[in-house]
């Protein structure tokens, strides 16, 4: 799994330039074709520059749908790309189980100052430092987890119901890197236990807990969490790069890597989501107080840029504020975003991956 923000959030950066004109006026019909014209040939571009077999893009304007297209193919049998397709999002899994979590929180089920073996009394650590981790620490990723021991557990290829928990077991055996609180380490350690912390406290795995209470009541009906319910809503592989040509992917779906890294959604699912960060989500979803919290910077992880509770933000309390997170997987690209200050907003994902290619966005 990719550890540093994809460099996708330059397609947002050009996305950001032609949508943050919100002082248009409202019969500016001809503006607006502009606008979609200009995107899409920006994206086009791209995925003919570097032979990305299959993209969905998104836009919301004000809660309402701006713009939505699709291109190109995805999986080893071909199916023409459309905004239902499912693809892996990558990170932006972190930002769902991160929800997920906030959700028990704000109806009481889990406390974030509480230590993680409050929760999972069968994981303890060598050091001893368990009790000092924290929900709340896991979310911020300040855990003392390493990015390295992250990594180390990831893009495995584990089906089964059991394979968060097999997974976040091993994390026994690590030593941390810092103390619990002291500094920002991005991990998929922290996202795994999450995982595992939420079948623990619901008595459900965690693929049947996000699809009763953050899939079904958002209105994501193409998002899934684990390998069976991924494949009956219609996700297929996507490519690996090899010298630029895309690939059918040799990497198969790993059910451990769900919490952190192996989500699926379509792009008409994801929007769903940005809508939820507008604050112009489902009610009784979760209370306003909980879901600014989840938005709050908690840790500076660079110049302007800051994690949350499982989301990024960079600029806040700007008028550029960005509240965003972007993923990758062995064979895919992910982006979403929301900014505050012009109501917009958007998802975009690309069925093609490889880190040399990354810089070809800019």
């Amino acid at each position: 799994m990719a550890f540093l923000p994809s460099s996708l959030l330059k397609i947002i950066l050009v996305l950001f330039l032609f949508t943050s004109f919100s002082y248009l006026p409202e019969n500016s019909a001809s503006a607006e074709e502009d606008i979609e014209a200009k995107i899409e040939k920006a994206i086009k571009d791209y995925l003919e520059d570097y032979q990305v077999p299959g993209a969905s893009v998104a836009i919301v304007h004000n809660n309402k749908l701006f713009f939505s297209k699709s291109w190109g193919v995805t999986g080893e049998i071909k199916e023409e790309v459309t905004e239902q397709t499912p693809f892996t999002i990558g990170s932006i899994s972190k930002s769902l189980t991160g929800m997920a979590i906030m959700k028990l929180a704000d109806n009481g089920t889990i406390r974030l100052d509480a230590g993680i073996q409050e929760y999972l009394p069968w994981l303890k650590l060598n050091n001893g430092k368990a009790s000092e981790i924290t929900v709340e620490r896991l979310l911020a990723q300040t855990s003392g987890f390493s990015t390295y021991d992250g990594l180390a557990l990831s893009d495995k290829e584990l089906t089964g119901s059991k394979a968060i928990k097999h997974q976040a077991k091993k994390l026994a055996k690590v030593e941390l890197t810092a103390a619990p609180g002291e500094k920002h380490q991005y991990s998929n350690a922290n996202f795994l236990i999450l995982g595992a912390m939420i079948e623990e406290l619901t008595g459900m795995s965690y693929a049947e807990y996000m699809e009763q209470q953050i899939f079904k009541p958002l209105g994501m009906k193409y998002a899934a969490a684990d390998k069976e319910g991924a494949y009956e809503k219609g996700y297929l592989r996507g490519y690996q790069s090899w010298f630029g040509f895309p690939v059918k992917s040799s990497v198969a779906y790993d059910n451990a890597g769900a919490p952190y890294g192996y989500i699926t959604s379509s792009s008409a699912d994801m929007i769903q989501f940005v809508k939820l960060l507008s604050g112009k989500g489902p009610d009784h979803f979760i209370s306003d107080k909980t879901l600014d919290l989840f938005k709050t910077p908690q840790v500076q992880t660079g110049e302007d840029r800051y994690y949350g509770l499982g989301i990024r933000i960079s600029n806040p309390d700007t008028p550029k504020e960005m509240i965003w997170h972007s993923g990758s997987t062995p064979d895919s690209h992910a982006e979403v975003f929301y900014i505050p200050g012009t109501s917009w907003g958007g998802v975009i994902l690309t069925n093609k991956n490889h880190i040399l290619e990354e810089d070809g966005l800019y």
